[in-house]
């Protein structure tokens, strides 16, 4: 018969990889389905036939977003609905809004680290300096703390208005900053 005309590794490795093929194809859009069957609100057997054909001709990803959409903006006839969805792809509108959305969250979260960073980087340095002023003998701490005071009524600040000591503090750091980039 035809079997004995075709070498026998030919037919049976050919077969074999075709079939093992076909069972790892069935396998996985039958995963595939019952996933998306998980996500519809419906579990019609019209609905499953609706998503095993859009699994075939547009893929799993382009179906889930269409599940989702329909999810969200049908009110009757979930099937036709989802249909009508797939084929016009209508789901593509709801996976960019939800990309735009990550991606403002990514944006919000680098946002939110790069400013705790600055913010870290500043209490390092104002640390810093308050060292450099508390290591210095007090007559030179007296002395500095006489020039911010003069710093601050030559912009302005009046003699009446007695000044915080952070306030003080912030203007001796900026002169101490400022002998050490000329030392």
């Amino acid at each position: 018969t035809f079997e004995k005309v075709i070498p026998e590794w030919v037919s049976k490795t050919g077969l074999e990889e075709k079939e093992n093929s076909r069972e790892l194809e069935s396998t996985e859009r039958d995963e595939g389905l019952e996933e998306l069957l998980g996500l519809a609100k419906s579990k019609s057997s019209g609905v499953e036939r609706v998503l095993e054909k859009g699994l075939k001709e547009k893929g799993f990803e382009s179906v889930r977003w269409n599940i989702l959409y329909a999810n969200k903006e049908a009110k009757k006839n979930y099937e036709g609905f989802l249909k009508k969805a797939l084929e016009e792809d209508w789901g593509k509108e709801l996976r960019a809004e939800e990309e735009r959305k990550e991606e403002e969250k990514k944006k919000a979260v680098e946002e939110q680290k790069r400013r705790f960073e600055e913010s870290k980087r500043l209490d390092e340095e104002r640390e810093k300096w308050n060292q450099k002023y508390l290591s210095l003998e007090e007559e030179k701490q007296k002395a500095l703390w006489e020039e911010a005071k003069k710093n601050y009524r030559e912009r302005g600040v009046p003699e009446s208005f007695e000044m915080p000591k952070e306030m003080l503090m912030v203007e001796i750091r900026e002169i101490l900053k400022k002998r050490d980039k000329t030392e």
